[in-house]
């Protein structure tokens, strides 16, 4: 599923579109796919969105294993907490 959305998000962007959504099951890769996605795309910024703070936590770390990245450079934004 991730190399096949991957490719279409390629795609999408040759086509001139800045801003794509994954639908998609649980468990089936979204959080690696879209960090995937920022590695090659190399945005200026992006907008993770999530119902619950556990699982932002959670993509947190996610993006901080594919990107590399430090917690400085993730910032983390609920309803009960404004952190970096």
């Amino acid at each position: 599923m991730q190399v096949e959305a991957l490719m279409n998000l390629v795609q999408l962007r040759k086509q001139g579109e800045s801003r794509a959504i994954i639908i998609s099951a649980i468990g089936t890769g979204k959080t690696y796919l879209s960090a995937f996605d920022v590695c090659q795309y190399k945005p200026n910024r992006m907008l993770r969105i999530a119902q619950q703070e556990q699982i932002l936590k959670k993509a947190r770390e996610s993006y901080q294993k594919v990107l590399r990245c430090t917690d400085n450079e993730l910032r983390l934004f609920s309803g009960t907490s404004k952190r970096a």
